[in-house]
């Protein structure tokens, strides 16, 4: 609608200081007369003095060029801006309906469509989506609730630094669930926002009070472990709508339950603590879930996840050997000098057959604690090492099953030669043998042979990380030719299922033509193993350097063993890597895959299986596996679609030389700073309404009433000044002021 505005203005170039000097030097002439009309009756003085104010006043007119300004206005519609909170929690279903917050709030929308359609009539709609951030909505259909967390504060002061004068108002529809700044400071918040928008908020409440849900309200933990060092969980459980009682409480591992708990659960918070030990290195997840009860809300909140990382401060490792020997000095002097080597030892002196002519408890020597080793100690140790050890003459034979599960489990084995070990030994048959890379012979043959001999590299070896003694292919075959003789093997038999020979016996055994296992390794479940053919590798050190050499092919060969043993991952050529370690529902799994060459390389062109697999037994199968290929610079990315939620684990196998893995882990779940406390909040939504002059709504209610501010914004549309100081009359009233003044000062003596 056109409207007229009457303004008096000045319309004179010289600005405000000319204008301000005029009317001063005006006063000063001003009084000026007045000093000179002293002596003259009243009636005589004003008169002189009103026509020099007439006269002074028509020259201040003519500079200051007064005007009236006349304008044809138009003012803007104003804008209403319709939010609708988009986030998760406004999926939660709360009420006796039925209804999720989030259908309650389209009822809102569908119902409001004849007072919208008023609304438009003098002001602009538009509608926004808000989680995170507030989004315009370009065909005012607000999106599915997926938003992980809601900012009311924050996009509505992105809404005020746009808003400029013509905001009439905001409806906001919402659960009033916040995660910013609003949660944190009500009243405060309310309050400047409201002088920031200087516009009402009307607020509609899709929650419902009085909602029953228990839930996971947060986890509190270390991403960082260490292996068989304790960490603590602590989980804080959320009861709202249930009188105190009973609660089972669960803690996963992997999938695996690992603890379960029933507990008192009073309303508000109560505080669950989890000791937790890893027994093996790599990435865990762990799960905390709540039993639900048929009458929640929802039941996602239920559970959380995380991912935790166990690495090892120091590596434990057990040597036993059966007696001492040069092999058994040089190996013991090399892993007691390791700073990251935490070493038990022991090697044998006696054995209990052996003949005492003196009491047992007068010895100096002690038995060999088998039971305090393989029953209470066997799951702290990361490496074993069994050198030219016979298990029979110390009671051994009813913990092999352990040290075979214990291997399995993630432990590594090395089991080394000598006149003492495997056929002789007795280890053949044993669930010990079963895991060995090589057959062993029965007892019974001897599976000695003396005499000098260079151990071979087996033809296509040369790239195992356990053999590999130089940084290049070619390199690594001159070391091994180069080394000295050794002195009497262990002829073992071929490899069973799994198992790589690495290095060879030049002979083999007699009347065979073939060549002999010397050095052979092998993965059986989560462990691996390595058997070792003779006891005089301690010549590639001291007869090496002996000779001229460095000795140092000895220590890089049993230091990259047992790197190899414990599964150290920088020996591992294929890497795997994902973006985080936590996703929302629906959100995209960003994964990386690289791959090395044996010389550490990037490995292009080549093939990697992308297998995902489900760690817990809730929610759909793992969609089937990839096939992916290296680009120039050894990677392959893929985007996997989201899997919903669980935890899962990606695992990438290639091979380059020999096959090779790499696994990672993550969760999907939905935000627990949304449904972690999926109850509604609608004191923030009154604090907003109340600070602003809105008004605060029930989910049922009539919009139509609601009351918005008219736009500030004004837009010209025509305007004219109608000059006040132009024109002959106020030339002859100056002239007419001036001429009568004279006369007047010469009548009565005073010019």
């Amino acid at each position: 609608m056109t409207q007229r505005e009457i303004e008096f203005v000045l319309t004179s170039p010289w600005g405000r200081t000319a204008a301000i000097v005029a009317i001063a030097v005006a006063f000063v002439a001003l009084a000026a007369s007045a000093r000179g009309c002293r002596g003259l009756l009243w009636p005589s003085a004003a008169a002189l003095l009103g026509l020099r104010a007439l006269a002074l006043g028509c020259g201040v007119a003519v500079l200051l060029q007064p005007a009236v300004r006349v304008r044809q206005v138009r003012r803007s519609p104003g804008r209403i801006v319709i939010v609708t909170d988009a986030s998760l929690s406004m999926t939660v279903r709360d009420g006796d309906d039925g209804k999720s917050r989030w259908q309650r709030a389209l009822d809102v929308l569908a119902g409001a469509r004849p007072a919208i359609a008023e609304w438009r009539r003098a002001h602009r709609v538009d509608f926004f989506s808000l989680g995170g951030s507030l989004d315009l909505l370009s065909d005012g259909t607000p999106p599915d609730p997926t938003a992980p967390a809601t900012h009311m504060a924050e996009a509505l002061d992105s809404l005020a630094d746009g808003a400029g004068d013509d905001l009439g108002g905001v409806v906001l529809l919402s659960d009033g669930i916040d995660n910013g700044r609003l949660a944190a400071r009500p009243a405060e918040e309310a309050a400047r926002l409201a002088a920031r928008l200087r516009a009402p908020v009307h607020t509609v409440r899709a929650g419902v009070q009085g909602m029953r849900d228990l839930s996971i309200s947060a986890l509190h933990h270390d991403d960082l472990a260490f292996v068989r060092t304790v960490f603590t969980l602590v989980a804080d459980l959320r009861a709202v709508g249930y009188a105190p009682g009973e609660a089972a409480v669960r803690l996963e591992r992997d999938g695996t339950t690992l603890d379960t708990r029933t507990i008192i659960l009073d309303p508000g918070t109560t505080t669950v603590r989890f000791e937790v030990t890893p027994d093996h290195v790599g990435e865990a997840v762990y799960s905390v879930g709540i039993a639900p009860r048929p009458d929640e809300a929802l039941f996602e909140n239920n559970r959380r996840s995380f991912v935790v990382r166990v690495v090892r401060d120091r590596i434990r490792a057990l040597h036993v050997c059966g007696r001492p020997s040069w092999d058994e000095r040089f190996l013991r002097r090399l892993l007691k000098r390791e700073p990251n080597i935490d070493l038990v030892s022991f090697f044998i002196l006696r054995t209990p057959t052996d003949a005492q002519w003196i009491n047992q408890s007068e010895l100096s020597l002690i038995p060999f604690p088998t039971d305090e080793l393989f029953e209470q100690e066997l799951g702290g140790f990361d490496v074993m090492i069994l050198q030219n050890f016979a298990h029979a003459p110390f009671g051994l034979q009813r913990h092999l099953p352990r040290i075979r599960d214990w291997v399995e489990r993630g432990g590594g084995l090395a089991v080394v030669g000598g006149d003492l070990a495997f056929g002789p030994g007795g280890w053949a048959g044993t669930p010990v043998a079963e895991i060995l890379p090589l057959e062993v012979p029965p007892p019974g043959v001897d599976d000695r042979r003396s005499g000098e001999f260079r151990a071979r590299l087996r033809e296509g070896a040369e790239d195992h990380p356990v053999v590999r003694l130089a940084s290049s292919t070619p390199a690594t075959r001159r070391a091994w030719k180069q080394l000295p003789m050794l002195d009497g093997a262990n002829l073992l038999g071929p490899p069973l299922d799994g198992g790589t020979v690495l290095l060879e016996h030049p002979g083999g055994a007699p009347g065979a033509n073939p060549p002999a296992p010397l050095l052979a390794v092998r993965e059986t479940g989560a462990g691996r193993t390595l058997v070792l053919g003779t006891d005089s590798v301690w010549r590639w050190s001291f007869l090496d350097a002996g000779s001229g050499g460095d000795g140092r092919a000895y220590d890089t060969f049993w230091r990259t063993a047992i790197r190899w043993l414990i599964r150290d991952p920088e020996l591992e050529p294929v890497k795997v890597e994902i973006a985080r370690d936590t996703f929302a529902p629906g959100e995209p799994i960003p994964v990386r895959v690289r791959a090395r060459n044996r010389e550490f390389q990037p490995a292009a062109a080549v093939a990697v299986s992308l297998n995902l697999s489900r760690l817990d037994a809730a929610g759909e199968p793992a969609p089937p596996a990839k096939t992916l290929q290296t680009d120039e610079a050894g990677e392959a990315r893929v985007e996997l679609p989201s899997p919903g939620p669980g935890a899962f684990r990606v695992r990438a196998r290639a091979t380059l030389g020999r096959p090779s893995e790499d696994a990672r882990s993550f969760v999907v779940e939905p935000s627990a700073a949304e449904l972690g406390s999926p109850e509604a909040r609608d004191d923030l939504l009154r604090a907003l309404s109340a600070a602003s002059g809105g008004r605060s709504l029930r989910a049922g209610d009539d919009l139509a009433d609601l009351e918005f501010l008219p736009s500030r914004r004004l837009r010209l549309e025509g305007q004219r000044d109608v000059e006040l100081w132009s024109g002959w009359p106020m030339l002859l009233v100056a002239l007419g002021a001036l001429g009568a003044e004279w006369g007047l000062r010469r009548r009565w003596g005073l010019a």
